[in-house]
């Protein structure tokens, strides 16, 4: 859940680490955390460093520079050879067309007033302004906004199971939800499900979602802690990317002022971070970068002791060789809806 700024945050897990030898110049499918980039990915190509094992034993100090030209030759003719870069994509214009219905759109629901819910909580000060923010993108449409009380179960689950999204979080094609969660949830004000909605239920984009920001409290930590099993998978029919975070997140965020290279906060505001994300992915960012760098400008000095862990993941598309993290419509980049994913992608940052 959102947390007010006297809150602690809550313990974070360990991260996962994974240790790979593979030969050279294979390409190789898994998941991988390394944990000095907060970098996470499904596919990749992996080439080892130099040393005395590749070279059969000899030591590169020992060398001729003969062998070294001809090594390099080498690895720049196969990777001519090799496949294009991951981003390959078709063009896009958000202040003219989408991919789904001719129209870019964004919608917004967000819960404030938790305490006259059906399930109460804590009330929030912030999420309308990120709600505010957000409808601000230009180029975009303003498609719905729910606010309180109008925030149940129907807008957001499938209608396989009694919801209502084709009419709600699924008719616009870039959508916030801000307000409690906790992982694998999100808290609505009313709901026939335990007042959660549970990305299990969730079927998005088959009809026009791209992308999904979770503003709220370790919604995506079963992503960040075990991508491949997570509930998640089963909301990503067609969706591009979600981003949101794995850990505790406070309501408002910080204003500060840097002298050199010494920083200090000046204050707090709301819906920082939804007016960075505008700014960053309206320049022409992607929309992984957009929402990293907006929430790592916004919650950088709030003043935790424990570290707030951002995230974006996405799917890969094989038609344009992109995983849907990249998009970047403001620049004419925009994967392809994928239905069935089998390989996802994650960035995450870790703020404070």
């Amino acid at each position: 859940m959102l947390i007010s700024v006297e809150e602690e945050v809550g313990a974070r897990q360990p991260l996962r680490q994974y240790a790979t030898t593979i030969p050279l110049f294979v390409i190789y499918y898994r998941t991988v955390l390394e944990t000095n980039s907060q970098l996470l990915f499904e596919r990749y190509i992996y080439i080892p460093p130099l040393n005395s094992s590749m070279l059969g034993g000899v030591e590169m100090g020992k060398v001729h520079k003969p062998f070294i030209v001809l090594f390099i030759t080498a690895v720049l003719s196969l990777a001519i050879a090799l496949p294009a870069p991951l981003i390959t994509v078709r063009a896009a214009n958000p202040s003219v067309t989408d991919s789904d219905n001719g129209v870019w759109s964004v919608g917004a629901m967000y819960i404030n007033a938790y305490s006259s819910c059906q399930c109460s909580a804590n009330d929030l000060q912030c999420c309308d302004d990120a709600a505010s923010y957000i409808l601000t993108l230009p180029g975009f449409r303003q498609g719905f906004l729910l606010a309180d009380g109008a925030v149940t179960d129907l807008a957001l689950i499938d209608k396989t199971y009694g919801g209502a999204d084709d009419v709600y979080a699924d008719s616009v094609d870039l959508l916030l939800f801000a307000g409690h969660g906790d992982v694998d949830n999100l808290y609505v004000c009313n709901s026939r499900f335990g007042c959660c909605v549970t990305p299990s239920m969730m079927r998005l984009g088959d009809k026009d979602l791209e992308w999904f920001i979770v503003d709220s409290c370790k919604a995506l930590k079963s992503m960040y802690d075990d991508l491949i099993n997570s509930p998640w998978i089963k909301a990503f029919k067609g969706l591009h990317a979600v981003a949101g975070f794995a850990t505790t997140v406070p309501d408002v965020d910080a204003t500060y002022v840097c002298i050199f290279s010494w920083c200090f906060r000046t204050g707090y505001a709301c819906g920082l971070r939804e007016k960075y994300f505008v700014n960053y992915f309206s320049s022409g960012e992607t929309f992984a970068t957009a929402w990293l760098k907006a929430t790592k400008e916004a919650l950088s000095y709030v003043g935790f002791e424990e570290p707030i862990i951002s995230c974006v993941f996405g799917p890969w598309d094989d038609k344009t060789q992109s995983y849907g993290i990249y998009d970047a419509p403001y620049k004419g980049y925009l994967t392809n809806d994928v239905y069935s994913p089998v390989y996802f992608m994650g960035m995450c940052t870790t703020i404070g």
